[in-house]
């Protein structure tokens, strides 16, 4: 097995499970060492089938930055009322740098991140 890092190989894994080539449970292979992977090879099964480019996946990434801001300042929005909190929200946001370095790490950070905001905001509004 060559040595890659996880998120490349959970593509990988991912691109040939579509193909049909299931080695990856083999004795001995990453999927049957690390079976918890199997969530981000399905999650990066399903953007394959929309497009098998890795720059696909940095441009999901970066959607689900946006639709994590975009999430929290609603939340900001509706607590507060306030439209100056609200801006300075989204300053603070995309000035919070590892998010955009994240980008291009494909691993699960980032849509982890989104879903979070998503079940904090619909938390609350509950």
């Amino acid at each position: 097995m060559t040595q890659y890092n996880d998120s490349g190989l959970c593509y990988t894994y991912a691109t040939g499970f579509l193909q049909g080539d299931y080695s990856g449970f083999q004795k001995g292979e990453y999927v049957y060492e690390y079976p918890h992977q199997l969530g981000l090879i399905l999650y990066d099964s399903f953007l394959i089938l929309l497009c098998d480019k890795i720059s696909f996946v940095y441009c999901v990434n970066l959607l689900w930055v946006i639709a994590g801001t975009f999430i929290l300042w609603r939340g900001v929005l509706e607590e507060s009322q306030n439209h100056r909190e609200g801006k300075i929200t989204i300053l603070l946001a995309f000035g919070f740098v590892p998010q955009f370095l994240f980008l291009f790490f494909a691993y699960g950070l980032v849509p982890g991140l989104g879903c979070l905001l998503f079940a904090l905001y619909f938390w609350g509004r509950y």
